[in-house]
Parts: C-alpha cells; sequence; structure tokens
C-alpha cells in the first residue's frame, strides 16, 4: 500500500477540486451555449448587448457570457381554469396561489392571459383577445366593445428593438383607433356596420404595425354591449317597430284583398253582360228567322190559296176576309167574360137600302 505524505495529499485534493471546477464550468459553458431553436420560432442573438444574428430553427452553439439571445415580453392565452380551494390551510398554497394570480389575467371570454419574457420570437399567427373595451357613440352612448387582432411577426429583429412590449403596443394602437371609429358613428350605425368598422379598423392599424416588423390580417368586433337601462329601451323600440310593421302588413293585405275581390267582382260584372248581350243577340236572330220562316210559310200559303180558289171563280181576297170573319165570330164566341152573342142570318135583316 503506498503512503502519501500530507503534502502529496493536499496536491491531490487541489487536483481534484481544480478538476471538478473545470467540469463544472465546461458542463456549464454546453448547457448555456448549446441551444435548440424550434419549428415556427426564431432567437436574435447578441453579442456583448449588440444585435449579431438572427438563428433559424434547429440546433446552435453560442459562447456563454459573449453572447446571450435577447428576450421579450410575451402574452400566453390559454382557457382559464377554475380556481382552486386551499383545503388544509398551508401557507405554501397561499403563496402560490397569489404569485399565479399577480401574473395572469383574464379578459371578457373568459381567456386566461399570462405574461412572459421569451428567449425566442414566435413568428406563426397569433391571436390578441384584447378584452371589453369601454368607448362612447357619436350620440352620446357608452358601450363596450370586444376585439380580436390576428398578427404575424414578419421581421423579429424590428420587433425585438423598436417596442418594448409588442402586445401592449399592439392592444394600445387598436383601441385608440377603436375609440376614434365608435364615436363618429351613432349606436344603430355601430350594430349594423362591423364589417365596416372591421375594416376601417384594419387599415387604419395595418400601416402602424409594420414600423413594428408585424404584421396584422385582421382585426374582429366579437360583440358590443350596451347598459342595461339602453338595451330595455332597444327591445321596446324592436317591438313597437315589430308591431307597426305587422300592422302596416295587415293594412296591405286587406288592401290587396279588396283589389281583388273589386276587380273579380267588375270582371264578373262584365263577363255577365256580355253573356246577357250574346243571349239577347241570338234571341233577337231566333225571332227574326222564326218571323221569316213564318213569313215565307204564310206567303206560300196564301199562293197555294190563290191557286185552289181561283179554278172556282173566287178571288182570293174574299175567300180570305171570309176565313178571317168566321175566326173573328169563333173568337165571341169562346171569350171568357159576360156577354150575349145570338147568331142571325144575313138574309133576315133588313138591308140598309130600305
Amino acid at each position: 500500500m503506498v503512503s502519501l505524505s500530507g503534502a502529496e495529499i493536499v496536491i491531490l485534493i487541489v487536483a481534484l477540486a481544480a478538476y471538478s471546477l473545470l467540469f463544472l464550468l465546461v458542463a456549464q459553458a454546453l448547457r448555456k451555449g448549446v441551444r435548440v431553436v424550434k419549428q415556427g420560432e426564431v432567437m436574435v442573438l447578441e453579442r456583448f448587448g449588440k444585435y449579431k444574428a438572427t438563428l433559424k430553427p434547429g440546433l446552435h452553439y453560442i459562447f456563454p457570457f459573449v453572447e446571450e439571445p435577447r428576450s421579450m415580453d410575451w402574452r400566453e392565452q390559454s382557457a382559464a381554469a377554475a380556481p382552486s380551494s386551499n383545503q388544509d390551510g398551508s401557507g405554501l398554497n397561499d403563496k402560490t396561489e397569489a404569485e399565479s394570480e399577480s401574473s395572469k389575467e383574464l379578459t371578457s371570454s373568459g381567456t386566461e392571459i399570462r405574461r412572459v419574457r421569451k428567449d425566442t420570437v414566435d413568428i406563426r399567427e397569433h391571436v390578441l383577445d384584447f378584452g371589453k373595451q369601454h368607448v362612447v357613440t357619436k350620440d352620446t352612448v357608452p358601450v363596450q366593445v370586444d376585439a380580436l387582432m390576428y398578427f404575424r411577426v414578419m421581421d423579429p429583429r424590428t420587433a425585438v428593438y423598436s417596442v418594448r412590449s409588442l402586445p401592449d403596443a399592439l392592444e394600445v394602437l387598436t383601441h385608440s383607433n377603436l375609440r376614434h371609429i365608435i364615436a363618429h358613428l351613432t349606436l344603430d350605425d355601430a350594430f349594423a356596420s362591423r364589417a365596416l368598422i372591421n375594416s376601417i379598423l384594419l387599415e387604419s392599424v395595418r400601416p402602424e404595425a409594420e414600423r413594428w416588423g408585424v404584421q396584422v390580417n385582421a382585426v374582429k368586433i366579437l360583440n358590443i354591449s350596451v347598459p342595461q337601462d339602453i338595451k330595455s329601451a332597444m327591445e321596446l323600440q324592436i317591438k313597437e317597430e315589430r308591431e307597426r310593421r305587422a300592422a302596416i302588413l295587415v293594412a296591405d293585405g286587406e288592401r290587396e284583398a279588396a283589389i281583388v275581390k273589386s276587380r273579380g267582382d267588375a270582371a264578373r260584372t262584365v263577363l255577365s253582360s256580355e253573356g246577357k248581350k250574346a243571349a239577347l243577340i241570338s234571341r233577337s236572330r231566333g225571332e227574326a228567322e222564326a218571323r221569316m220562316l213564318t213569313s215565307e210559310a204564310e206567303a206560300e200559303c196564301v199562293r197555294a190559296m190563290k191557286d185552289s180558289v181561283s179554278d172556282v171563280g173566287v178571288r182570293a181576297t174574299d175567300y180570305l176576309s171570309a176565313l178571317q170573319y168566321l175566326q173573328s165570330l169563333e173568337g165571341l164566341s169562346t171569350r171568357g167574360d159576360k156577354c150575349d152573342v145570338v147568331m142571325l142570318p144575313a138574309d133576315s135583316l133588313p138591308s140598309q137600302s130600305e
């Protein structure tokens, strides 16, 4: 067994300590120097506090204590979690909850916003929920407007160095332009012109955001809320408007029905008159034709009778006169009124000459 003197033991301990320190320095350098940039993110790298490069997704090595990534303030949005209750009453749980509440915010839509400081810049499309913003319309009605913004970081270097907190700057820019737009619209115009508000807001926000290396793709108005008294008045107005429209529709229906009925009565009258006219014309033509046929038959009868009586030396006019005389006598005897008729031979009466 090798025996070591006191000096050798001291040297061995110093060597082990040096090697351990060297190992720790190398490990720390590797831990701080090796960086992995994920897909959809970039890293702004600085050397001695000055911009050096923008690292793309992949594996990179940076020199510790010489180079370091530039961090930026960011917002992370997620669904709000239900508040946890402290069952055991320990002080540790109370402290954890207090720290969580101080670093988190809740929007009007229930989205939880957590403020973080990141070493990388996310270049994917982001959604910012601004919550409800108090504005006043042109007709002095206070409303609350809930808006969303869709944007993407196009120039990470400009986004990091040109503004202190990019999400807060975009929020303030959107709010100021939204107040200006709503102030020039009445309440009814604001409700009816959401697409117009979105278009104007996008056109006013986009040029300002480009100075920060950000491309704003869309700004959407989610909801416009009014106070309860204004809401009740609007509901009453809508109800009265619907009743007025219903009364107008009923009146229009009755008017159209009366017009259609009058047109039907007029058409029926015209058709009835045309029918009576046609029937009268047909009856007149029938009677005329009947009279013509009767006249022709009588004429033919007179001709036949003339030919018959001319053979016996009697004139046709005498025969017709005698025939009409006999028919007259027959009519006298068949009268229904009270009269006495006495038939005497003609030769029994004294002649006029006597």
